[in-house]
């Protein structure tokens, strides 16, 4: 298996740390080959044509940290950018950074060599003040009841002119309650207690406008399967919002 720079330290977890998804996430089990192989398509198919597109959009470079990075598909992906000196991927499970993270950066064919894993709690980063180019975050930001600590953290370590980005972030839209209720992820996650939080646009802003950032949702399409397609070429695209939701997030200090 791939070795990569891993760092870690005792105590790390704050009071803050959603203990059920790490135990979850720690302990989880039920995963078959077949589920594995299912995941690893939608990382291929659905995951790096959505970052490939935020590419275009964005020029990342320098020093980049990314928080809830788990099996650190992004890091993986953004690592490939020549101007990208080093990716700092922040997880707090170490099983997923040890044990599945190796996996998908190899398969990624990642530049392995810029990556280094943090085991650590987004709620507390363990970084100095003015640190980051750049805070990615891919679905990490609604899995906390504190997201206003989350983002003061992110909002330190940033530099002056840093600025951050998300993606698949879920925002409510028309069809959202419909959506809640036959969601088979929600429905596995929160039998375990996970925290699945939905904000509006308006309540996302507000978020980050009380940590000291100003924020663009800006709307996103990209080629992938079927879905990704129809959405992406037909009049569909512009019921974003209302049927469903395809954003990204970018935010910089005010």
């Amino acid at each position: 298996m791939l070795k990569l720079n891993f760092i870690e330290s005792d105590n790390y977890l704050t009071p803050f740390a959603d203990l059920k998804e790490l135990n979850f996430v720690s302990h989880f089990k039920g995963a078959t080959e077949k589920d594995f192989k299912k995941w690893r398509s939608e990382i291929i198919n659905k995951r790096v044509p959505l970052i490939s597109e935020v590419k275009k959009k964005i020029n990342f470079d320098g020093e980049i940290l990314e928080i809830g990075a788990g099996s650190c598909w992004l890091s993986a992906e953004l690592s490939k950018i020549p101007e990208v000196r080093h990716i700092y991927a922040l997880d707090f499970s170490k099983r997923v950074l040890q044990e599945i993270a190796p996996t998908i950066i190899k398969l990624l064919k990642a530049k392995e060599d810029k990556i280094t894993q943090i085991l650590g709690d987004f709620h507390k980063l363990p970084f100095n003040d003015s640190s980051f180019d750049f805070v990615v975050i891919d679905a990490a930001l609604h899995h906390t009841n504190h997201l206003n600590l989350v983002l003061r953290e992110i909002y330190r370590v940033l530099k002056s002119r840093g600025k951050l980005v998300a993606i698949r972030e879920p925002i409510k839209s028309f069809s959202w309650p419909i959506k809640k209720k036959f969601s088979l992820v929600d429905r596995h996650v929160k039998k375990f207690g996970v925290i699945e939080n939905t904000y509006s646009k308006k309540l996302w802003i507000r978020y980050f406008e009380e940590a000291g950032f100003n924020l663009s949702i800006k709307p996103i399409f990209f080629k992938g399967g079927p879905k990704e397609n129809l959405i992406r070429f037909t009049p569909i695209r512009f019921f974003n919002g209302i049927l469903y939701s395809r954003y990204y997030f970018i935010a910089s200090s005010k």
